[in-house]
């Protein structure tokens, strides 16, 4: 903690900052308190945030956007609205380093009695608004954190907590029932409007990709995202750039057939469901094998068959 001040102080936090990706090993060398580590944590999340330098976008990230422009361009987007879309992917994209090390903080709470937790309410109230600000993060574990649960019976933060499990949990029509009766709080937030509807277009996407059958009607993303028909097929091309879900457009039967999507939470129900898709795969690994066995005896056993012809 010496050596941050003393980097602070001096306002040479750069030639620190690539260190912080070896702060697991570290924090296991140096063997400190809980106590520390929070403050360790806190201090790392606010100085990722207040450092513009380091956060500029990476070069492999400058090559996904080039792909997403010319992908745009040949499904016949107007320019306006790849730039557009291209600005909305490159806004504060390195917030995620900072948003990390302020759940980690976060985490150091679980299991504390009510009057330490409470300690963390406002930077809890941050990540809530980091997250849902951030158009590069859809994956979080906020709603599984004692520090985060807490705003729930708050009545000061009781909203915010609800617009997490919006994000979390629901899709764009509950977001604009919240908005419409919140606006004010969202833009004493700093939220903007049209980047949150951006962002649960795409994960209300996700959500649709989750159900069992893989499959989606473009007649249902149509109506979930509230967009015109001719917009549907941009709308997966986006949610394949973010690398939400892996999938197919059929054009001809008008469906989207998902072969991946990412899981906005990861609880009880999708361990449930990954138990099951892993119990189906056993199955199906096992019948495969089978079937080669018996296939081999039978070929074996016509090999010999043939071999006592011959003599």
């Amino acid at each position: 903690m010496q050596a941050l001040n003393l980097a602070l102080n001096g306002k040479i936090t750069d030639h620190i900052i690539p260190s912080f990706k070896k702060i697991d090993s570290f924090l296991k060398e140096w063997n400190i308190g809980i106590k520390d580590q929070r403050n360790l944590f806190l201090t790392f999340a606010n100085v990722l945030k207040e450092n513009k330098r380091y956060t500029r976008t990476p070069k492999h990230k400058l090559y996904q956007y080039l792909h997403v422009i010319i992908v745009f361009f040949y499904i016949g987007c107007t320019v306006t609205y790849t730039f557009n879309f291209v600005v909305f992917l490159c806004k504060s994209s390195s917030g995620m380093d900072s948003f990390k090390f302020l759940t980690k903080y976060l985490a150091t709470f679980s299991g504390e009695d009510p009057y330490i937790m409470s300690e963390a309410k406002e930077e809890a109230v941050r990540a809530v608004i980091e997250f849902v600000k951030a158009p590069d993060i859809f994956q979080c574990d906020l709603l599984d954190m004692p520090a985060v649960g807490q705003l729930e019976k708050d009545a000061k933060y009781a909203l915010v907590y609800q617009l997490l499990k919006i994000f979390l949990t629901q899709r764009l029509d509950a977001y604009l029932e919240f908005q419409a009766a919140n606006s004010t709080l969202m833009k004493s937030y700093g939220l903007v409007h049209e980047d949150c509807i951006t962002k649960m277009r795409l994960m209300s996407l996700v959500d649709l990709g989750s159900n069992e059958s893989g499959r989606i009607p473009y007649i249902l993303i149509n109506d979930t995202l509230r967009i015109n028909d001719d917009e549907v097929e941009l709308w997966v091309v986006k949610a394949i750039t973010a690398k939400l879900i892996d999938c197919k457009m059929d054009q001809m039967n008008q469906v989207v057939i998902v072969s991946r999507c990412t899981e906005r939470i990861f609880g009880q129900h999708q361990w449930q469901s990954l138990r099951s898709k892993l119990a189906a795969w056993r199955g199906n690994v096992a019948s495969l094998i089978s079937t080669i066995q018996a296939n081999k005896v039978v070929e074996e056993g016509s090999q010999a068959t043939q071999g006592v012809a011959i003599r």
